[in-house]
Order: structure tokens, then sequence, then C-alpha cells
């Protein structure tokens, strides 16, 4: 190795100059074997080793005084303290190797450093001596090779295959240890699903078919995936030098059975239809605990009706290579019965019915319909099928029940006028029903005709009034009417009064109050000024529009043909009266200013201004309290004012008053 000054670990220094280690004459950068620095150079015979500049390790002899580099060496002079100069080179020599080796004093013998020797030790050879004079040898190897490598305890080869970790024994043998490959693969495995855990022994290596996958295959236990359900057959193979030995085991994966099911409800009212669960895989069975519950091992299906209320345990359970069970609770409540009895036909104008007195299943339901209000049903205004619904709950089970109720329209009866017949005989005239009708006669009368006849004919036994009462039915609806019968004598009077003449302030109409023999026929009309009649026919009516002044109206009364006769009522108008003046002085006569008829004509308006223009005086609705006073409360100056009389928009008056006390 020269001394070429190498670097190594070379790096940027904090000036950015790339510089190294040097390397050492051992190849070491920034090592401390450097040139000229102490080494060892393995020989006996040198001393003051040091490394030279071509970095080989070099030292000086030793000489016979033991000084590295000395001169006293072998063969040079020296001083045996003997004055025979002669003897002096000789004696130092002798003296030397015999005290080292009690060899006889030889001048110029052989036995010199480095020349061969024997130090009587079979277990040596290459004996010689040292720098010391001692005789000694390298050790003999199980190869019989001095300084061999061949030594106990090192690798051999003892040309068998069937050992490894040959090594030479203590009695230079070759031995070897066995080789032992024995695999084994584990027990073989049924199990429940695609994954499963390897159980071999040692060393080795797995195989194994199409659709199996080891997570290691050198790992003894490691996982297996199948990638199928079946049975596949896995190898474990151990390698032992030359030794090769293969297990086999069969692993079998089934599919792992799924007991999942599930009902629609976990709580059902008693009553409800069966239940029937849904479940992932068939073919398995159904159990129930406690017992009441009545199941259908195969199906599932629950019979809720049949079941007694309470909380159950149901378990699916599938058997086989991978058994599986799941358990749900399912609860079968006490359930409601909303059953109730529908009404016959009602008739919209019935009473109101409660409805609850019609259940016949769980009480304290509530009801909804057309026409219900806390559980009363009133069919008034309704016609047709009304659907009626009762809801019953205990607990969390509800019933309802949803039924129609006819309700019919009530029929209208109407037995015609009242009849005043002349004679004992005459024919009623009642209005035609659609539907069963019938007259009901008082003693007396006598039908001539079907008494379903909306028009009998009838007949008397005596003169006088009878009441007949005609009635119409439709389903459960009933309606009735009365009709009177005068049967008036020909011979006797008849006789009518129109009522008490009336005298009228400013309003133009009046009630008209008549009165007539029985069974008459009354009509009125007006004779003598304006007027309309409300019901002319009646003997209590009202007329309107009537004439300032007089105006006579006539109440006319007949009995067929077998009389006639009329009475008057005079009805006097007066116009309204506003006075030219009043004295308001106190004294308690025309003190105020009073307009005759103003009451007939309410929310009327008075204003009164004076002769400049200047209202003084204004009323709404007046009432004849007008004393002479301004609005402030004061009196007027005696004097001439203009007012202005607003009717309700009706009528209007404009004029002059005169205030003078």
């Amino acid at each position: 190795m020269t001394a070429t000054p190498y670097t190594g670990n070379d790096i940027y220094d904090a000036n950015c100059n790339c510089a190294g280690q040097l390397i050492d004459c051992l190849g070491v950068p920034g090592g401390s074997a450097l040139v000229g620095t102490a080494c060892d150079d393995s020989n006996a015979l040198t001393g003051n080793d040091i490394y030279d500049a071509n970095c080989n390790c070099a030292g000086q002899l030793i000489d016979c005084l033991g000084v590295p580099g000395g001169t006293a060496l072998v063969g040079t002079a020296c001083d045996d303290g003997n004055a025979g100069h002669r003897q002096r080179h000789l004696r130092c020599q002798l003296q030397l190797c015999w005290s080292a080796h009690r060899l006889p004093r030889v001048p110029g013998g052989t036995a010199l450093v480095g020349t061969a020797c024997a130090d009587s030790n079979t277990n040596t050879g290459t004996d010689i001596y040292d720098a010391n004079c001692n005789c000694a040898g390298q050790l003999i190897d199980c190869l019989g090779v001095p300084g061999g490598t061949a030594l106990v305890g090192t690798a051999c080869d003892d040309g068998n295959a069937s050992t490894v970790n040959d090594i030479w024994s203590a009695g230079c043998v070759c031995i070897g240890q066995s080789v032992d490959c024995t695999s084994e693969a584990g027990p073989d495995q049924e199990i429940c699903g695609l994954t499963s855990t390897m159980q071999a022994a040692g060393a080795g290596q797995w195989t194994g078919p199409s659709g199996i996958s080891f997570t290691d295959l050198s790992d003894a236990q490691t996982i297996v995936n199948a990638s199928l359900p079946g049975v596949y057959d896995l190898y474990w193979t151990v390698t032992n030098g030359t030794c090769i030995e293969i297990d086999t085991v069969s692993v079998t994966f089934n599919l792992p059975s799924d007991a999942s099911f599930a009902y629609a409800l976990s709580t059902y009212c008693h009553g409800d239809p069966s239940a029937t669960p849904w479940t992932a895989q068939p073919g398995g069975t159904f159990m129930a605990f406690p017992s009441g519950l009545i199941l259908n091992p195969i199906s599932g299906a629950i019979s809720i009706g049949s079941s007694d209320p309470g909380s159950y345990q149901v378990t699916y359970y599938i058997a086989g290579n991978c058994p599986a069970s799941q358990t749900q609770s399912v609860t079968v409540a006490a359930g409601s019965d909303a059953s109730w009895t529908a009404p016959g036909p009602l008739c919209s104008s019935n009473s109101p019915i409660a409805l609850d007195p019609l259940v016949i299943g769980t009480p304290g339901g509530s009801w909804q319909g057309q026409g219900v209000a806390n559980g009363i049903f009133n069919p008034a205004g309704l016609a047709g099928s009304i659907e009626l619904t009762y809801s019953a709950t205990i607990g969390s089970c509800t019933d309802e029940l949803s039924q129609f109720v006819l309700v019919l329209e009530p029929p209208v009866a109407d037995a015609g006028p009242d009849i005043t017949a002349c004679g004992l005989r005459t024919a009623m005239n009642a209005v035609p029903f659609n539907g069963n009708a019938t007259w009901t006669l008082p003693a007396g009368i006598t039908s001539y005709t079907p008494e379903t006849s909306a028009t009998m004919e009838i007949g008397g036994a005596a003169y006088g009034s009878y009441l007949l009462v005609w009635s119409v039915t439709n389903g459960s609806c009933y309606a009735s009417d009365t009709a009177l019968v005068n049967f008036v004598d020909p011979g006797s009077g008849i006789w009518v009064n129109a009522g008490e003449d009336q005298h009228l302030a400013v309003i133009d109409f009046a009630h008209l109050s008549g009165s007539a023999m029985a069974g008459a026929a009354l009509n009125w009309w007006v004779l003598n000024g304006s007027g309309t009649i409300d019901q002319p026919s009646d003997s209590a009516t009202t007329i309107s529009g009537l004439s300032f002044g007089d105006n006579l109206v006539v109440l006319t009364a007949s009995i067929n043909q077998c009389a006639s006769i009329s009475d008057t009522v005079l009805l006097h108008v007066d116009d309204l009266f506003i006075p030219e003046g009043y004295s308001p002085n106190g004294d308690g006569v025309n003190d105020r200013w009073e307009i005759r008829g103003v009451e007939a004509y309410p929310n009327s308006s008075l204003q009164v201004f004076n002769r400049w223009g200047k209202l003084v005086y204004e009323a709404e609705d007046y009432s004849n309290e007008w004393e002479g006073r301004a609005r402030n409360g004061q009196p007027l100056p005696d004097d001439t004012y203009f007012f202005v009389l607003n009717l309700t928009g009706r009528r209007s008056y404009n004029g002059h008053v005169i205030i003078k006390r």
C-alpha cells in the first residue's frame, strides 16, 4: 500500500470547500495508523515497530541485550569480563544461549535464534528458537499440519449428506449433526366460514390448490382463505439440506349459517292477522318461550288471534355443520274491538242521537264523521249515506270500524188550505206526496174516496168545524199537517170586521187587523187613497205607501157560493207640521219648537241660521227639544231664523221660524 495521501468522508466545510479526512495505513479515513506511528509487525524478534513510507509495519531487530536496533547482535564482539580477548565473543555467545536453555556452551554452534530445534512437544511442529532463545513450535491441526486451521471445534466436512454443522471433535474426528426434516402440517379442520388458522410445526413452506390464499407461505400458523366453500388439501413442505418431507392437511370450508330473521313489528295487537317473519336462510326451526304463542315451527308464522297476550322470545335455530341461532322479542298485546251497531235510517229532522250506546265492543273510544261532535250525531242538514267511524284503543292497540248511516230528507206534509164549505160535503186539497200518505178523519166525517188521496172527498154529519190530519212518511221520517174544514149552513149569517180606524202622523204604513167568521175566505183591497197590502188573504197584515189624508181599505169575507160581506177601515195620514214661530219664555206654553210627526223620522238632522247666515243651532235626530238657545246655551234674541230639516234622506224642508218671547 503506497502512502499516497488519499482522503475519505469528504464534506463541505464552513467555507464551502470540499475536504475529507486522510485515509491511514489501515484504510480508515481519519484513522490513527499513519506513516511513522507505532504498529505491531507480529515478529517477536523486532521492536519499535512503525509504519514506513509505504505503510508497511516494520520493526528493528532486538539485539542480544534486548535493545531494538541495538548493536549486540549475534556474531558481534562483546565483553564477557574475561581478560582473554579471544574468548570474549564466544563466552558472550555461550553465556547467552546457556542462560536461556541451559545448553552446553558451544562457541560457534548452530542453535541460533530462528534455527530449528525440538521442543519435545508432540503436538507442535516446525520448532525454532525465538528471540529469547526459547524453542517453540506451531500447533499441529487435525489434518497434521503445523499451524493449520483444522483445529478442534472448527468446521469440517464429514462427507455425510445426512448431517449438518460438521466440526472437528476433541479426538480430531469430523462429526456432524443428523438432519431431521419431519413435516407436521397439523390436524385436519372443518370450519364454518372461508378463513382458518393453520397449525403446522417447524419451518417450512405452504402450498395449496387454486382458490386458496395464504397470508404468509412460510408461517406454520398462517391464515388461509378460501374463495369458495369446499374441501381443500394443503401441503406443508419442510426442507433441511437434502432432506425434503411433505405433510398434507385437509381443510373443509363450510358456508356459515345465517339465522337472521325479523317480524314486521315487535308488538302485535290481539286479533291482528297472522305475522310471518323474513328469514335470511330457510331450513331452520322456530321455537318460542314461554308457552302461549301459537307459532309455526317451520315458517315462523304467528297466529296472533289464537295466541295469549304477553311477551315472548322467538328463536330461529339452523342445525348442520355450521349451526346458528337468533332470538327476537315479540309482544302480543290485548286488542281492542271497535264493533258498533249502525242505527236504522234516520230523518234529518230527528233530534241528535248519542253514539256510545251503539258500541258493542271496547267502550270509551272516539267518534268521527260528518255531523259528529263529542259522541253525538246530529243529522240536521244531512242527507244520504253518512260515514261514521269509531276508534277504540287499549294500550298500543287501536281498532276502528267505519259504517254508513242513512239519513233521509224529512217529507213535507201540506194538507192544503182550510176549507169552508157551504153545505155538508167538500173535497180536500192536500199537496200530493210521492210515498206513503193518508188522511186521519175525526168523528163525524165520512170519506167518499180513498183516504190516501190528496183530494179525498168527505161529508160531515153536522154543520161545524172539523180538523183533518194529512200524514206522510219516508222510511222512518214522518210529517203531518192539518186542514180545518168548516161546514156552514147556507141559511146562517156571515160576519166580518176590518178593525178600528187609524190616525197616522206622517208615516205612510199601518198594520191591519181584521176578523171574520171561521172558514171564511178573506180579501183586503184599497177603496180610496193608495197603498200596497202585504198579504191580502190574511186577517192580519200590513199596508204601505199610504197617501197623505184619508185612505179607505175594505176587508171582504166570503164562504164559497154561500155568502159574502165587507167592512171598511179609514187610515188618515197627517203630513209633517212645522210651526213658523214659538215663544220660548219659560211659561210652559209653546216654549219648544215642536215639529209634529218628526218622531217618524229617526236620524233626522236640523240646522238653524240667523239672518246673516251664521249657524246658531243644530241637532241630530231632532226630537222637538230646541228652546230658542244658541249652540253655546245662551238665549237667542227675538228674530227671524232660517232652518234646514233633513228627514233621513227621504225628505228635506227649508223655511223660517220666528222667535218672539
